[in-house]
């Protein structure tokens, strides 16, 4: 065989090689791959969902994006029921204590109580500047999360901060809370992961996220949504 043919195969066997390896890329598992069992997946209207509350009305979410909007959407496929302008121009989180919905707003760094007509009840400070998860407990009591402080606070009625909770790691990154009963569960937007908490605020479980960016958590019996921000959509998972 002369050098020229020699060379032209040796090129060959590199390409397809190369050809063969990166087929073998395309092959590989996704590392954000969720240890949840996903149930359906809804595209959603609003484009930068966050936070999330489910009713016997639907699911209830905030969209980011200015000027800001609360949505009611369908949980048989996530269309949208109803949309309602937000109290303030970037909304993060939503929680509803059975009778009022609250709103937070990195905008205004407030933290607003809604009447049935969602009009602005009462306006308190937040206790930092990025809040970007709310939730009740059984107690009645208000718990927000601080996404850049990867912090978790406990509020007293008047909503100043009863307790501080720090994050296990110093890039926690929580978007989005919930309870299911006594146990609290947070999201975390970088990781990727949904971690729940014992009573000493310990992460005891924690769970790969359906998607890459999880902004909220709902827990509706066995069924657990998870709205993601990167994609817009709404995830029904079974709540492990």
């Amino acid at each position: 065989m002369t050098k020229s043919k020699n060379t032209a195969l040796l090129i060959l066997l590199l390409l397809s090689a190369l050809l063969a390896n990166c087929g073998n890329e395309t092959e590989k598992e996704d590392p954000y791959q969720s240890d949840l069992t996903v149930l359906n997946h809804y595209p959603l209207e609003a484009t930068s969902p966050c936070g999330l509350v489910a009713t016997s009305q639907g699911i209830w979410l905030v969209d980011r994006d200015y000027p800001g909007y609360i949505y009611l959407v369908s949980a048989d496929d996530g269309s949208t029921i109803s949309i309602y302008g937000a109290p303030g121009v970037k909304p993060t989180a939503i929680a509803y204590d059975g009778a009022n919905f609250w709103v937070s707003d990195e905008d205004s760094d407030s933290i607003y109580k809604l009447n049935p007509d969602f009009t602005v009840a009462k306006t308190y400070p937040a206790p930092a500047e990025d809040i970007s998860g709310l939730a009740f407990d059984p107690q009645g009591r208000l718990w927000s999360a601080d996404r850049v402080a990867g912090c978790i606070y406990l509020h007293e009625n008047d909503l100043s901060v009863a307790e501080t909770y720090a994050g296990t790691y110093n890039y926690d990154f929580y978007f989005g809370l919930t309870f299911d009963g006594d146990t609290l569960w947070a999201c975390d937007y970088f990781q990727g992961l949904i971690y729940l908490f014992n009573s000493e605020m310990s992460i005891f479980e924690y769970h790969l996220a359906p998607w890459h960016n999880p902004t909220g958590l709902a827990i509706d019996g066995d069924i657990l949504w998870v709205v993601d921000i990167r994609i817009h959509s709404l995830l029904k998972c079974q709540k492990p």
